[in-house]
C-alpha cells in the first residue's frame, strides 16, 4: 500500500494530518509526495479568470466574504464547457500523480478524484445538470489506486464554523459542507475507509487512530 486519500470538509484537519504523515513516512525512509488537485489549477485558472471578467456576478459566502464568480447560468453550453475543460484539467493532474506512484513515491493525497466529484456535483446542483455527475464519476473512480487507504476526516459545521474563525478563512456553504460529508461517508463505506469525527478528538489521537489503521493494512509502514 502506497497510496493515502484524505477527505472531508474544509477544517477538518486534512493538510493537518497529511504534514504528520508524511513526515512520518520521511523518517522511515519512505520517499513521499504530498497532492492536493481540485478545481482551478493552471492552465484552467487563466480561463476562470478571464470568464470572471467577461461574465462575472458578485457572490457573497456564509461569513460576508465577497467574490465574483462567472454567470455560467446565462449558457448551458458555456457551464458545459466549464465542467469538460476542468475535467480534462485535473485529469491530467491525476496522470502525473500516478507516474510518482509508479516511480515508487507514497502518495499522501489530501483532495483527488473525490474532490472534484464533489465540486462538479454541488455545481451541477446548483445549475441544474443532473446528467453530468454519473458521467463525471465514472471517469474519474478509474484513476482511484485500487490498494489504498481512504480516510474521512468528519466534521459538523458548527465546528467547522469556529475554525473558520479562528483561521480567518472563507467559511464553506452550509449546503456544499453537508453534501461533501454525504459523500466522504459514502465512499468510507465502498472502500472499507476509515472514519474519524476529528471534533471529538485532539490532533494527537486523530493521527494514532491513522496510524493504527495504515500499520493494520500494511505493518512495515509504521513500526
Amino acid at each position: 500500500m502506497n497510496f493515502i486519500y484524505i477527505y472531508g470538509p474544509d477544517g477538518a484537519g486534512k493538510s493537518t494530518h497529511a504534514f504528520l504523515l508524511s513526515n512520518r513516512l520521511r523518517v522511515k525512509g519512505h520517499k513521499v509526495k504530498r497532492v492536493c488537485i481540485r478545481s482551478h489549477h493552471y492552465p484552467f485558472r487563466v480561463f476562470w479568470i478571464f470568464l470572471k471578467l467577461v461574465c462575472g456576478e458578485q457572490y457573497v459566502y456564509p461569513n460576508g466574504h465577497v467574490t465574483k464568480i462567472p454567470k455560467v447560468a446565462i449558457s448551458r453550453a458555456l457551464s458545459t464547457f466549464i465542467i469538460y475543460a476542468e475535467l480534462f484539467n485535473v485529469l491530467v493532474l491525476i496522470l502525473i500523480t500516478h507516474i510518482y506512484l509508479h516511480l515508487g513515491y507514497f502518495i499522501i493525497a489530501e483532495r483527488f478524484v473525490l474532490d472534484t466529484y464533489t465540486d462538479f456535483l454541488y455545481f451541477s446542483r446548483k445549475f441544474a445538470r443532473k446528467n453530468l455527475p454519473t458521467r463525471v464519476l465514472s471517469i474519474l473512480l478509474m484513476f482511484l489506486p485500487k490498494n489504498m487507504l481512504f480516510i474521512f476526516l468528519d466534521a459538523d459545521y458548527f465546528s467547522l464554523r469556529n475554525r473558520y474563525k479562528k483561521r480567518g478563512s472563507i467559511q464553506e456553504p452550509e449546503d456544499y459542507v453537508e453534501l461533501q460529508r454525504i459523500v466522504g461517508r459514502i465512499f468510507a463505506r465502498k472502500f472499507n475507509g476509515l472514519m474519524i469525527f476529528t471534533p471529538r478528538h485532539t490532533i494527537a489521537q486523530t493521527h494514532m487512530l491513522i496510524l493504527h489503521t495504515l500499520k493494520s493494512k500494511d505493518k512495515s509502514l509504521c513500526k
